[in-house]
């Protein structure tokens, strides 16, 4: 009886941490739910090796509580490492970017405390049973309560009044997950990427020094990007259509299909980043974000980086690396979604994993500017339209928990300016307006190019995450580049 009360207490450990990440597709519509066979994945991959240290452990001389309890103290902290980095990047002078041999000094004083609890305080078996048990219980019950939450994705309809003509050129929109625009790069983080730039600009690139988004989050850039429109709506309520929009299926990109374009997408390791049912050519990112989630919760990632690193700048890397193997079509729409400049810093300005700290910011943007070169170099820029925007920048100067409405100028214009360049072989770049949001890129290039489409009103909006999952909309009543902003209810 004690021996399967110690194993359940051992496989509810990491239990938690997989039913966290069900609560958070509950609670947060856009992320994906994990599946029976990924959440039994995801429990094994610390519930098997915990079972493993706690029967070598058994043969010991210590009593079964005080050989379960260390391994249960351990595993606590071990999947509960965020806390723990917090505490050790605090005794290490409040640096946020902590050595590696800090992280083995924290598993090893973690290490210490399991055993001293397990062996020196009595009782403590007991305490931890309780303790997981009740955490667990818990869990599943705020889970059971948040399912009906979820949202699926709803594609689209195609607006009948867009026709796009057999003569429009094929169209490559390569996003780039959170890349500032290069005005707020120099003006926050001291960054010049001239050099970068001058080279896109040789190509026949328009670099825009400071474009906008319309949104401050990827779930609602994205489909607007995609399908030249802005969402007034409430953010809930549209949610089903901003899932298919980020998978690709939107009005736009369905009226591309329908004129007999080839619609393509390289999907990025960010849940809901899949190919939507309007994508016909599929290259689907091998670095799940999902996979890694247990993987997060321990030091494993700051140990091991070039092994279990982050997979937004990893999976971005080869989203970009990827476009080289699309083979030609004739008339097509891609969009490649790359978080390859996405924190955290990780890779060096040759695109390797920096195996002793994060490289500096620049290395990480210098490295995509690198891969986005190569990129292009498999493109036909004679013939092909090519767009690559951001969906928003950083927001590194706004305190946690500080609503959009609460921005002052300069933190709502870190967040909205983002990198925008354009080749069009028909000047239609040229046309376009020095002030402009991502949300009108493809209207404004494809009337250029004589098809008859609306063009979104120029609107800038913010997104806060409130409880349970909630959006709460906050709409800036702001041309997007004035100094100053009122906002709106």
């Amino acid at each position: 009886m004690r021996l399967a009360r110690h194993l359940a207490v051992l496989g509810a450990i990491p239990a938690v941490r997989v039913v966290e990440l069900a609560m958070a597709a509950a609670e947060q519509t856009w992320v994906v739910p994990i599946s029976l066979m990924e959440g039994l994945a995801l429990w094994a991959t610390i519930s098997v090796p915990l079972f493993a240290l706690y029967g070598a452990l058994r043969v010991t001389r210590l009593g079964p509580d005080r050989t379960f309890a260390p391994v249960a103290w351990f595993a606590i902290g071990f999947t509960n490492w965020p806390l723990v980095r917090l505490a050790v990047e605090a005794l290490a002078a409040g640096s946020s970017r902590t050595a590696a041999v800090w992280h083995w000094g924290a598993v090893t004083l973690l290490l210490v405390f399991a055993l001293w609890a397990g062996v020196r305080v009595d009782k403590t078996g007991i305490l931890v049973s309780a303790f997981v048990l009740v955490l667990l219980a818990f869990r599943v019950f705020s889970l059971i309560g948040g399912l009906e939450r979820l949202a699926e994705p709803t594609p689209m309809a195609a607006e009948a009044a867009i026709a796009i003509p057999a003569t429009t050129p094929s169209m490559w929109v390569i996003l780039l997950d959170a890349h500032p625009s290069p005005a707020v790069l120099r003006e926050f983080y001291e960054v010049d990427l001239e050099d970068d730039l001058s080279g896109l600009r040789a190509l026949g690139f328009r670099v825009w020094d400071d474009a906008r988004s319309n949104y401050t989050h990827t779930t609602a850039s994205v489909p607007a990007l995609l399908g030249g429109t802005v969402f007034h709506r409430s953010l809930t309520e549209e949610m089903p259509v901003l899932l298919a929009g980020l998978q690709a299926d939107t009005s736009l990109t369905r009226a591309f299909a329908e004129s007999g374009f080839t619609v393509r997408m390289v999907t990025a390791p960010w849940t809901r980043s899949e190919c939507g049912t309007v994508v016909e050519v599929c290259v689907d990112n091998p670095l799940d974000e999902r996979r890694f989630y247990l993987l997060r919760m321990t030091p494993l990632t700051e140990l091991f980086p070039a092994r279990f690193g982050h997979p937004m700048p990893l999976g971005g890397r080869d989203a970009l690396r990827a476009v080289a193997s699309l083979e030609s079509e004739a008339h097509h729409f891609t969009f490649v979604h790359s978080t390859v400049s996405h924190v955290p810093f990780v890779l060096d300005e040759e695109c390797s994993v920096d195996l002793e700290s994060d490289a500096p910011m620049h290395y990480q943007l210098r490295c995509t500017h690198r891969l986005l070169r190569e990129a292009i170099g498999s493109i036909d820029l004679s013939s092909d339209v090519v767009v690559v925007a951001a969906d928003h920048g950083y927001m590194w100067s706004v305190e946690v928990g500080l609503a959009p409405s609460e921005w002052d100028p300069r933190q709502a214009w870190e967040r909205f300016g983002s990198f925008l360049a354009v080749s069009d072989p028909a000047g239609c770049a040229d046309g376009l307006p020095e002030r402009v949001s991502t949300a009108e890129v493809l209207p404004l290039l494809l009337a250029c190019h004589g098809v008859a489409i609306d063009v979104p009103e120029r609107v800038f909006v913010g997104m806060e995450q409130g409880h349970w999952g909630a959006i709460v909309e906050h709409t800036f009543a702001w041309d997007g580049w004035s100094t100053t902003f009122d906002t709106g209810s």
